[in-house]
């Protein structure tokens, strides 16, 4: 994963996230600020990075490119597919709206034990305890980053069906793009896909 830090001082995250941030007391070290810049941070890699993808995608060769063993598109949401491609560029406008929404509110809540929760269509990210401290084995900025996207994908309404309700986490949501469009009800499929993505141009400069 990139190093998130790099990127969290680019976005100014008042002018680009202006949501309401209700903090929690016994969360001291994460004040409005600290969980406005993860949000911006979010925001700045959908639309720096993802969106700006996917308009060169599908400006040449989408399907080639898109079915390179080593693309990103292959690994996180399986074999192309025409609805398939337009369905996730779809669902990353959309998250980019959501995170740029004035109306959204993020919510940090010590008695949610989960990362996060959102519901399809309702301006509303809830922040529980395992964003405040993810488990051991994972880059917490990386994963408290891609929880904004997850969450806002929720709120376009990706959400899994009982299908997909197993495969959380970085291999269960590759599991599922062995299954035709089930990769991409996914909300995982859209974080991990986002915060991978400047890794993976940066290696394919250098490559």
């Amino acid at each position: 994963m990139f190093d998130i830090l790099q990127v969290m001082g680019r976005p100014h995250p008042e002018s680009k996230v202006p949501a309401s941030i209700t903090c929690c007391t016994t969360w001291p070290e994460f004040s409005e600020g600290r969980v406005r810049r993860y949000a911006a941070t979010a925001l700045y890699v959908v639309t720096d990075h993802v969106n700006r993808r996917f308009d060169d995608l599908f400006a040449r060769d989408l399907e080639g490119r898109w079915n390179d063993p080593m693309s990103p598109e292959r690994y996180w949401f399986g074999a192309f597919g025409r609805l398939k491609a337009d369905k996730v560029r779809r669902t990353f406008q959309g998250i980019a709206r959501h995170l740029s929404n004035p109306s959204l509110k993020i919510v940090c809540d010590d008695g949610l034990s989960s990362y996060a929760r959102a519901l399809p269509g309702i301006q509303r990210i809830t922040l529980g305890r395992s964003w405040r401290t993810p488990e051991t084995g994972v880059d917490p900025d990386g994963e408290r980053v891609q929880t904004f996207v997850h969450e806002a994908a929720h709120i376009c309404g990706r959400t899994s069906g009982l299908a997909e309700a197993n495969f959380y986490g970085r291999s269960g949501a590759h599991t599922l793009t062995r299954w035709r469009m089930r990769a991409t009800r996914n909300a995982d499929n859209y974080g991990y896909y986002a915060v991978d993505l400047p890794d993976w141009a940066d290696r394919a400069i250098l490559s």
